[in-house]
């Protein structure tokens, strides 16, 4: 017989990608951030042949770019700790105890 219920598998399988999703960000959030400096670094030395405007523009642009990854770090640790405090611990397990 076929149900609309999900399967115990189908359950299973979104609790590990809802688990495994932010972990995933968790372990690549420092290379990204370092391949986003070596990409703009890349794209500024091939930019010298336009001009030392565009290569400049393009180092800038690789810069920004790792910056903001970095950035979000610091601001999803940050949101975590407000949040966990200001709520009891809600993202730690410890709600309601």
């Amino acid at each position: 017989m076929y149900s609309d219920a999900p399967s115990a598998e189908t359950v299973l399988a979104v609790g590990d990608l809802l688990d495994a999703i932010p972990t995933f960000w968790n372990d690549a959030r420092w290379p990204m951030a370092i391949v986003a400096l070596l990409v703009g670094a890349v794209c500024g030395v091939f930019g010298l042949v336009r001009g030392f405007g565009t290569a400049m523009g393009r180092l800038l642009g690789g810069i920004a770019c790792g910056a903001v990854i970095l950035g979000g770090i610091g601001l999803m640790g940050s949101v975590d700790a407000t949040v966990s405090r200001h709520t009891g611990g809600v993202n730690s397990g410890q709600y309601g105890r």
